[in-house]
C-alpha cells in the first residue's frame, strides 16, 4: 500500500504544525503544509496530493477563490477537498457540490481525532489511522 499524501492548509502556523504532526504520526500520511494559499495552489499542482484539507475558519474571499482555482485547473480538479469549518453545518449540500468539496469536518474536532474523520470522509478506511 502506498502512503497517501495530504495537502493541509491552515493560516495559523502553530495549529498547522500540531495538526500536521497528528496527520503524520496518527494517520500515517505524508503531509504538505504550505504557508499561504498561493503556495498551496503551487503545491497542489506540483505534488498532486491524494487529498486537500483546507481550514475554513478564517473565511475570506481568498478561500473561495482558491477553491474556484482548484476546480478550474485540470491538474487539481479531481483532487478531493475536505473543509474544516466552525460549526460545520452552515454549508448546505448544494453549496458543497458547487464548491466541489467532498465534505466538512467541524473545527472543534480534536487534532487527534482528525485523521480518522478525514479517512472516513475520503473512504480511506479506518486501518489508515491505526498508525498509532
Amino acid at each position: 500500500m502506498t502512503t497517501k499524501t495530504i495537502l493541509f492548509i491552515h493560516c495559523n502556523s502553530t495549529v498547522r504544525e500540531v495538526v500536521q504532526d497528528c496527520l503524520i504520526y496518527l494517520g500515517g500520511w505524508q503531509v504538505i503544509s504550505p504557508d499561504s494559499l498561493s503556495d498551496a495552489l503551487h503545491d497542489a499542482i506540483e505534488s498532486r496530493p491524494d487529498a486537500i484539507v483546507l481550514n475554513f475558519s478564517g473565511i475570506s474571499t481568498d478561500h473561495f477563490a482558491f477553491l474556484n482555482t482548484l476546480n478550474t485547473q485540470t491538474e487539481t480538479q479531481q483532487i478531493p477537498v475536505v473543509l474544516i469549518v466552525p460549526g460545520a453545518k452552515w454549508f448546505s449540500s448544494q453549496q458543497l457540490q458547487q464548491l466541489n468539496v467532498l465534505g466538512v469536518i467541524d473545527d472543534s474536532t480534536s487534532p487527534i481525532e482528525l485523521p480518522l474523520a478525514i479517512a472516513k470522509l475520503l473512504n480511506w478506511g479506518e486501518e489508515v489511522c491505526l498508525a498509532r
